[in-house]
């Protein structure tokens, strides 16, 4: 039997200071020690996203970002 799993959509962002993962109706904020690069930040947001999906048992997972960096580079691209 086939069943179409529900993806889980979650939403990151970052600046230097702190980053943001939205999924549904929770919005988690995390700060960072000192100043990352956007770059860094966005990659450690990546990483929250993963951790917390693999935590609450989310699969299969879709996330959202608006950096083109982590996206190509995540994608292999």
């Amino acid at each position: 039997m086939n069943r179409l799993l529900a993806v889980a959509e979650i939403y990151i962002d970052s600046s230097i200071h702190e980053g943001c993962l939205v999924h549904q109706d929770n919005i988690k904020l995390y700060s960072y020690p000192n100043p990352v690069t956007c770059n860094v930040g966005e990659w450690t947001m990546l990483i929250y996203a993963l951790e917390y999906a693999l935590v609450l048992g989310l699969a299969p997972v879709e996330i959202f970002t608006d950096s083109q960096l982590v996206a190509r580079q995540f994608n292999a691209q």
